[in-house]
This record gives structure tokens, sequence and C-alpha cells, in this order.
């Protein structure tokens, strides 16, 4: 077991690794969604600016849905 345990030890480092970066930028896409969203930097975008940036936050959160096993 001891044997088994080490030869998936650097896999499951890889993983971590690769679910750590999905939640880092899945976490930074609804950060910048709430930024966006937010009355003071609202007012700073046009509607047109608001409009790209929120299609651009929600193809990156459809590409994580779509692409779970991605690297």
């Amino acid at each position: 077991m001891i044997k088994e345990a080490a030869k998936y030890k650097d896999e499951d480092k890889r993983y971590m690794k690769k679910v750590e970066a999905r939640n880092v930028l899945e976490k930074y896409a609804y950060n910048m969604r709430n930024a966006i969203n937010d009355k003071d930097i609202s007012l700073m975008l046009s509607s047109k600016e608001n409009e790209m940036i929120n299609k651009e936050i929600d193809l990156v959160l459809r590409w994580l849905d779509f692409n779970v096993l991605a690297e």
C-alpha cells in the first residue's frame, strides 16, 4: 500500500495544481464580475465596455465548465 501511495504521489500533486489553477481562474472571473458591477466602477465604464467584459467573463466561465479535464 505504501508503494502504491508513493506511485501516485506525483500524479496527485499534478492534479492538485490543476484544481488550484482552475479555482484561481474561476475566482478571478467572479471577482471581475463583482468589480464591474460595483457602483463606482460601473460609472467609469461605458455600456459597451461593460457588455464586452461580461461576455468575456461568461466565455471564461463556460470554458471552465466544458473543459473540466483541461490542463
